[in-house]
């Protein structure tokens, strides 16, 4: 087993973002300043400047801070689309609109006047099919209110429809579907668009690289070049990696887990003083 004190691997793999974003940062910022300006307990965030006591370059640590940077933007993002809320609207007043139409029709029976029971009687049996559309999933939906429309726009149903003065419910109806098509159509866009960038996938791979690397040169400086720099970055480092081991096993016990990546093994190794996981 030996008797120098290494950083153990790390496996990012199945952590969830927000683990992996802790991770990161609290790596980071376990780096000596190399300045000579604070003690080697002390931490200090590196930006542009490499880790000399380590010999981590200055490249390694600037892609490393923008990974970071990367995903923090993605964690902070919400799931839905810009699109989403007016979308939620749009279909709920569509709904109003559509089942008042279709009610109107169906429910004939109810209606007070003679002429408008004899007018949504004379149309039932063609708007039937339409009862339960709102129940249907959303663009599925779409497609049947455009059918919907298109009936009602039938020359022999023109009186009927005039009789029970629905064109403006009709018109509305209209309105309300074509807007939701539209926002469907820019929100799908919208998301392609998305796909184009860096995923949070490809992040973690490439912030793996970057942590194993840095881990294997902290690992040999502190043997080859000895320093109590490297020495307090080692183990603060693999004290981190217990507490995310600990916790994490913690979370998975009590929590499901986000799916892991393909590949990739679960957080392992060491151990650690339990630590809560709303710490990560």
């Amino acid at each position: 087993m030996g008797t120098f004190t290494l950083i153990p691997p790390m496996s990012l793999g199945n952590l969830n973002k927000a683990e992996k974003l802790s991770l990161l940062k609290r790596y980071m910022k376990l780096m000596p300043s190399g300045s000579g300006s604070e003690s080697p307990d002390e931490i200090s965030l590196q930006t542009d400047s490499g880790v000399p006591a380590l010999n981590i370059s200055a490249g390694q640590v600037t892609r490393m801070n923008a990974i970071v940077g990367e995903l923090t933007e993605i964690t902070m993002q919400t799931s839905t689309s810009d699109e989403t809320p007016e979308m939620q609207q749009v279909e709920a007043d569509r709904d109003t609109a559509g089942n008042y139409v279709v009610r109107r029709v169906l429910d004939y029976a109810k209606l007070p006047l003679v002429a408008e029971r004899a007018a949504a009687q004379r149309m039932e049996p063609a708007f039937r099919a339409y009862r339960d559309f709102a129940n249907l999933p959303t663009a599925q939906e779409t497609e049947v209110i455009n059918g919907l429309l298109t009936d009602l726009a039938k020359p022999e149903f023109a009186e009927p429809v005039a009789t029970l003065q629905l064109a403006p419910y009709i018109a509305e109806l209209r309105r309300l579907n074509d807007r939701y098509a539209e926002l469907a159509a820019l929100r799908d866009k919208s998301r392609s668009v998305r796909t184009e960038n860096v995923t949070s996938k490809d992040l973690s791979i490439e912030a793996q690289d970057l942590l194993d690397d840095m881990c294997a040169l902290a690992n040999a400086s502190s043997l080859l070049q000895p320093s109590e720099e490297a020495r307090v970055f080692v183990r603060d480092a693999t004290h981190l990696f217990a507490q995310v081991r600990t916790a994490y096993k913690q979370r998975s016990k009590g929590t499901p887990a986000e799916p892991a990546e393909p590949g990739t093994p679960e957080p392992g190794g060491g151990g650690g003083d339990t630590e809560s996981p709303d710490e990560i």
